[in-house]
């Protein structure tokens, strides 16, 4: 590092490589509106200051540095000075001789950046000039009277931020507004002096009723929608859709639709350091009911909005039906459509081991049913109205947002070395215990708002006009259903999947107890079922002893006869019984085992067959004979022909072997 020169003249600056450093903080900004600000505090007033110095001393300008709306004070450490630290760079590399200053203040208001600019230039053998008096940094005199001007400058900047401080918290215990004005309001100046009057909604139309599609309608339509179940992803499109532009003029972002769903500026509630002002109104109008904002902030805030992925909002109970073997959700699965179950549409199937599967159509038509006789019910109707947003409830609100906000809070503090990790730590247990508190009692005390969309009379209309969005956040706000195996023997092909009543256990969470409905018991199902089926096979089997006896004679003198030929001989019969009695006599040898398909082949084989009880007359016999032979003839147009039974036609065209060579064929 070069050293400074051991002598040199600090009055003859002619010929000297200078820059000049230009600040202006945005307090200095806002001082601009006022009459009384001094117009020398604008760089374009401190340029022009230097550049008749720079005539009169001669020197040569290398280069500026200008930092506007930049404040230099220990409040602003997160805001970087990029042209100061640029000319620190250069000081460093020698590039300079000279540093103008309109004041010291506008070089820094810290007194330890001071001191390291004063170390430097003085190793460098750089010079200083505040406004028209030169300063060397290797002189001790010079720098004490700058360094007892330095420590002035930042008292002053500690005492203004005092005193905005004081002067932001008055106005914010006041409900003034405070920063930049927020979406769906306008902000009111006064016409002369130009200083703020009030905020008001933008725009309405002067009888209380927002403008379709102004900012203020907007702001309500947001949470309308959002506390009517509606995602906020689907009304984002539509804004877009319809062209509605943001503040800004920009299209719309999920989360520009949050932070207006979230800001409590808009139920008239005024915010300081992130926390709620108890007791404090806001001066601007409010846009939404307090009741409706609190409500959004609970839709919002809920763990399993955040759980469920978009793509398991096509099916109404995917991902909220449980598995009743394992405790995993059900997730909706396809069916192979060429499989013989298909008919019966896709599965609920468990995402964790597949212990349970059911039809969804069944289980959707199951739930959707309950849940619309359950919100019918006037009772139900009593009760949740009776609940509504109980005093209860909002206390229980409150204190969860107040414990979230000082959590908030106090994590700010320790960031920044206030308070001790320990502490915060400390106190964040014992805060997540009182929110959890409070949850569980809001919960207890509070009912959802899409709940109350749905009562009573408008139960089924609300749930048709619905989309399945809706429909499944109102399943999930007041039932739990589980699904329960019955076993692979149930649910027979004649009989049809198992009805979800012995299937589905179910909960409402709005009930004051809260008890689980277990599923009816499939094994006194089956019991039941296996006594209606025996009762039936004995009706179906019965015939009296009378018939009994007829059809025992017929089947022992013709047993090749069809059961049908027996049944119509014996009095139209239950041909149930007929078998009945057939494989009694078979099983006792009576009659010879002879199958439905080989009994006319084993009468020709036999030869002629003697005269039949009740049997035709003969010469109906020869003319059904003679027509069997008849090209193009059938067992079944014969039989239509004659006013005959196939099985009779049959029997004649065994006894006359007329040799039908189309056999019970139909040809038309």
């Amino acid at each position: 590092m070069p050293k400074r020169p051991a002598q040199r003249d600090i009055h003859d600056l002619a010929d000297r490589r200078s820059a000049r450093y230009l600040r202006v903080s945005r307090a200095d900004a806002e001082d601009r509106r006022k009459d009384t600000f001094d117009a020398e505090r604008s760089t374009s007033t401190q340029r022009r200051i230097y550049e008749q110095w720079a005539e009169r001393s001669g020197v040569r300008t290398a280069d500026e540095y200008a930092d506007p709306d930049i404040s230099a004070s220990r409040f602003a450490d997160e805001k970087e000075r990029p042209e100061f630290n640029r000319m620190v760079a250069d000081v460093k590399a020698g590039k300079l001789d000279v540093l103008w200053f309109w004041t010291l203040s506008r070089q820094q208001r810290k007194l330890r950046v001071f001191a390291e600019l004063r170390d430097l230039c003085r190793d460098m053998g750089v010079i200083w000039v505040i406004r028209d008096r030169v300063y060397d940094p290797a002189d001790t005199q010079d720098m004490l009277q700058l360094g007892i001007q330095s420590m002035f400058d930042e008292k002053f900047s500690e005492d203004l931020s005092k005193a905005v401080f004081d002067g932001k918290e008055s106005a914010a215990m006041q409900g003034r507004p405070a920063g930049r004005i927020q979406y769906g309001y306008k902000r009111i100046y006064d016409p002369h002096t130009k200083a703020f009057i009030r905020d008001e909604p933008d725009v309405w139309d002067g009888n209380g009723r927002p403008v379709e599609d102004s900012p203020a309608a907007v702001v309500r339509e947001i949470f309308d929608r959002i506390h009517g179940g509606e995602p906020v992803n689907r009304i984002r499109k539509d804004l877009d859709e319809r062209q509605i532009p943001t503040k800004y003029g920009s299209r719309w972002w999920n989360s520009s639709i949050l932070q207006i769903a979230q800001n409590p500026v808009y139920a008239g509630l005024r915010v300081y350091h992130g926390k709620i002002l108890d007791g404090v109104q806001a001066q601007a109008e409010p846009l939404v009911d307090l009741g409706i904002f609190w409500d959004v902030q609970d839709i919002l805030t809920d763990p399993k909005r955040k759980t469920t992925r978009p793509g398991t909002g096509k099916h109404l109970l995917s991902s909220i039906a449980t598995c009743g073997q394992c405790g995993s959700k059900l997730v909706h699965r396809n069916q192979w459509r060429g499989s013989e179950r298909s008919k019966n549409g896709d599965l609920y199937v468990c995402w964790h081991r597949a212990c349970v599967a059911i039809y969804e159509p069944l289980l959707d038509r199951f739930a959707a049913e309950r849940v619309i006789r359950w919100l019918s019910n006037p009772e139900t109707a009593r009760e949740i109205t009776r609940r509504g947003d109980s005093p209860a409830a909002r206390a229980a609100r409150t204190d969860r947002i107040k414990e979230e906000a000082k959590i908030s809070e106090w994590r700010k503090l320790a960031e920044h070395g206030d308070i001790d990790a320990v502490d915060f730590a400390a106190f964040k247990k014992g805060a997540l215990a009182r929110i959890a508190d409070a949850k569980r009692r809001e919960t207890e005390s509070s009912v959802p708002a899409i709940v109350t969309r749905f009562l009573g009379g408008q139960a089924q209309a609300g749930w048709d006009a619905a989309d399945i969005t809706i429909r499944r956040q109102l399943v999930q706000a007041v039932a739990e259903v589980r699904v329960h195996s019955v076993g692979r023997d149930a649910g027979a092909r004649a009989e049809g999947p198992v009805n979800p009543v012995y299937r589905v256990a179910w909960r409402w969470k709005l009930d004051g107890a809260g008890d689980w409905i277990p599923p009816l018991s499939w094994e006194d199902a089956k019991a039941a079922r296996a006594a209606v089926r025996a009762e039936l096979h004995q009706r179906r089997d019965y015939a009296s002893k009378e018939r009994t006896d007829m059809i025992t004679d017929l089947l022992r003198t013709a047993p090749e006869l069809a059961d049908r030929e027996i049944a119509r001989r014996a009095g139209c019969v239950d041909r149930h019984a007929i078998r009945r009695i057939r494989r009694e006599l078979e099983g006792c040898g009576d009659i010879p085992t002879i199958r439905r398909n080989g009994r006319a082949r084993y009468n020709r084989d036999l030869g002629p067959l003697p005269e039949l009880p009740g049997g035709i007359a003969k010469d109906k016999r020869g003319k059904i004979s003679e027509a069997l032979r008849e090209p193009g003839a059938s067992h079944v147009r014969v039989a239509r022909l004659f006013g005959v039974s196939t099985s009779t036609v049959g029997t004649v065209c065994a006894e006359t072997n007329a040799g039908c060579p189309h056999g019970r064929r139909s040809t038309t």
